[in-house]
Formats: C-alpha cells, sequence, structure tokens
C-alpha cells in the first residue's frame, strides 16, 4: 500500500537582530532648499550612526551589525487647489537608512534620539535570527516535519495491518504532484524568519498613525512543511 502523507514542524526563537528603516525627508518651495536641509539632517544623522558603529573603548563589538544610507532622492509637482487652481510648486528631497542592530536598548535610544525630529521618521522595524543560527534551527526544523510524516504513515500503515514502512519519496510541500500543498503551507525552500505576524514587530507609518514604530521584540517561527510517500507492507 502507498501511503501521501505531510509533515509539519516549527520552533519560536527570540529574535537576535533588529532592522531599522528610518526616513530623512524635507519638503519645500525651493528645491535646492529641501536638498540642503535633507542634506543637513542625513549628515547629523550620519554622525551619530558612525559613532554608533564604532567598537567600545573597551573593545566591546558595537551594538550596531550593519548600516546603509541611500542616495538622497528628490521630486517636484505642482499642487492644485479643490477649485483646480495651480498653486506654487512644491519640492521633497528624501533618503532611506537601514540599520541592524545587535541591541534592543541601542535601537530604542536612537529612535528616542531622532524619531522626534521633524523631517526624520522610523518607518518599521523588523525582527530576526542571526543567520548561523537561523541556518540551525532550520536543520532542526526539517529533520522535525520528516519525524512527523514518517510518525504519521506508521499510523496509517498500522491501522490497515501493515507491520513494515519504507519512505520512497519526501519534497518540499507541493512537489509530489498529486499531493499539492494547502494555501499557506511553506516548504523547505521557504524557510526562514517568517515576516509574517509572528516574525516581525507591527509596522506603523509616524504619519499614518501618529504613534511612531513599534519596536517590542516578537518571537521568529521557522516553520517547514514537507510531503512524503511511503509503501507499507
Amino acid at each position: 500500500m502507498r501511503i501521501t502523507v505531510t509533515g509539519d514542524a516549527s520552533r519560536h526563537l527570540p529574535p537576535e537582530l533588529a532592522d531599522l528603516t528610518l526616513l530623512v525627508s524635507t519638503e519645500s518651495g525651493s528645491a535646492a532648499e529641501s536638498l540642503e536641509r535633507t542634506s543637513t539632517l542625513l549628515h547629523e544623522l550620519q554622525a551619530d550612526i558612525e559613532q554608533l558603529a564604532a567598537p567600545g573603548a573597551d573593545g566591546s563589538r558595537s551594538p550596531l551589525a550593519a548600516h546603509a544610507i541611500l542616495p538622497i532622492a528628490t521630486r517636484s509637482w505642482r499642487p492644485w487647489t479643490p477649485e483646480g487652481e495651480a498653486e506654487q510648486p512644491r519640492c521633497a528631497a528624501s533618503a532611506t537608512l537601514r540599520l541592524t542592530f545587535r541591541e534592543h536598548r541601542a535601537l530604542t535610544d536612537l529612535i528616542a534620539r531622532w524619531g522626534g525630529r521633524e523631517g526624520i521618521e522610523a518607518q518599521s522595524v523588523t525582527w530576526s535570527l542571526a543567520p548561523s543560527h537561523q541556518r540551525e534551527a532550520e536543520a532542526e526544523v526539517l529533520a522535525g516535519a520528516v519525524q512527523d510524516a514518517t510518525a504519521r504513515a506508521r499510523v496509517i500503515a498500522e491501522a490497515a495491518g501493515f507491520a513494515h514502512l519504507t519512505m520512497t519519496e519526501a519534497a518540499d510541500a507541493g512537489l509530489l504532484g498529486d499531493a499539492g500543498a494547502p494555501a499557506g503551507s511553506w516548504g523547505a525552500g521557504s524557510w526562514g524568519a517568517e515576516a509574517g505576524a509572528a516574525g516581525r514587530a507591527k509596522m506603523f507609518s509616524a504619519a499614518d498613525s501618529g504613534q511612531g514604530v513599534d519596536v517590542t521584540p516578537e518571537d521568529i517561527e521557522v516553520a517547514v512543511r514537507i510531503h512524503a510517500r511511503f509503501e507499507a507492507s
């Protein structure tokens, strides 16, 4: 008898890294003025970040694992009144910064220092595991999914009166043809810190919510689903 089953496993782990996205943006009636104001803010913020990225005086590692500052982008537009009349042109200059923190305190301190400044917006925080720990968790969860599939198949085989069970095929969810994956299932090819509610902080735009960004750490879910076929005899 041939038996086809799914195997599932997951782990919830505390986050180790926090990725913060900041937006520096100013608006003016003059392209030169908006560019100058954004550049000034960006240079001040960059000086703070470079100080944070430096090792401690005692040789301790920086709480900042990585950071990147994207080039300044500019745009211009002409607003219109509700009556359809053209207003004076407006210009804006903006730059996005991405910072990866090892320490939650350093993250909250930086947001406290800069989050209230006009022209600086903390857009989002996402949580993840260190790459080496993520790989370890993925391997452990995959092994658990294989064990789960084997246990399911064994129950079916024994209930049907068969004593011997041999796995003949195993694959990421959805790759065994007629054993299609249910919607929302994850295969081994999509391991990792899933960017769902359990894997990241809630994202809030300071402009939209008026409350800034939620920096409460949330556990990372590493989940795997496989499909497997067995021969029972």
